[in-house]
């Protein structure tokens, strides 16, 4: 794999089939539309969630969302997802690096 072809974005509602295709990869979840559910719930509870994608398809997730109150610039890494097929080959890494700099991005803006 190589780390210039992956886009490290923010998820949009229209990615949430392939992103719950990462979540079915990655936890026990018992079909797509449970797993979409749970996308677009966290959406409306306002939790960010990142994407990394390679040749258009979505390989890997990262989730946070703003802990206490936004006084204390505080945030909660959630979740993180790669599929199995591309673990271990520095995805997680570029993911957890954008959920920063948004957070700091998102805390600096209120």
């Amino acid at each position: 794999m190589n780390a210039n072809a992956i886009v490290i974005k923010e998820a949009t509602h229209n990615d949430k089939s392939q992103i719950a295709e990462v979540l079915l990869d990655f936890y026990n979840m018992s079909d797509l539309n449970e797993a979409i559910n749970a996308f677009l719930s966290e959406l409306e509870k306002d939790f960010h969630y990142i994407v990394a994608v390679e040749n258009g398809k979505i390989i890997g997730l990262v989730t946070w969302f703003m802990h206490g109150l936004p006084k204390h610039g505080l945030f909660e890494l959630d979740r993180i997802c790669i599929l199995s097929a591309s673990r271990g080959k520095g995805v997680g890494i570029m993911l957890v690096d954008r959920l920063v700099d948004d957070a700091r991005k998102w805390y600096n803006k209120l």
